[in-house]
């Protein structure tokens, strides 16, 4: 066995880890596949007899998580004035209930 480590930035939440070793262990001659979003890591334990690191590479791309690629930010459309309440803007305020203050001790004084 050969343990191949992928760079995939595009993995950075847990529901991203699930597809990102679904795909993996689907592949003929993986045996383990661990993942992390913190990390955005993938490890992978296979067998060199039947895949390589540029197949698993290949399979990642497909399922959406290209290796080393940064995915970029869609720039949001500017929003548009248009009598909505989407785009009508009212202030909020709120008041502190000292009492709440009182009782919540010290370590909420900052």
């Amino acid at each position: 066995m050969q343990r191949a480590v992928f760079d995939v930035p595009a993995m950075y939440a847990d529901h991203h880890v699930l597809a990102v070793r679904e795909a993996l262990l689907q592949t003929d001659g993986v045996a383990d596949v661990t993942a992390s979003s913190m990390e955005q890591r993938v490890w992978v334990e296979f067998d060199p007899a039947k895949t390589s690191p540029e197949a698993l590479a290949a399979v990642l791309e497909r399922a959406g998580y290209p290796v080393g690629k940064v995915p970029e930010l869609l720039v949001p459309t500017p929003a548009e004035e248009d009598g909505s309440a989407w785009y009508r803007f009212e202030p909020r305020v709120t008041q502190t209930n000292m009492a709440d203050l009182e009782m919540s001790g010290d370590f909420r004084k900052y």
